[in-house]
């Protein structure tokens, strides 16, 4: 158990509150993945569409 315990501590890094990390917006997730986006409500509509369909 005492092999486990750190003996030092790592320096404190300055950080604020406007920092952060991974997607920074809505917007940057949306310009980067827009070409699966559409694809996959292509699809769903599709497949709604197709379900609907042979409902009937």
């Amino acid at each position: 158990m005492f092999l486990l315990q750190q003996t030092f501590t790592p320096n404190q890094e300055n950080t604020g509150t406007q920092q952060q990390f991974g997607w920074y917006s809505l917007t940057d997730f949306l310009t980067a993945n827009w070409l699966y986006i559409i694809a996959l409500v292509f699809i769903v509509g599709l497949f709604i569409y197709v379900n609907k369909k042979n409902k009937k």
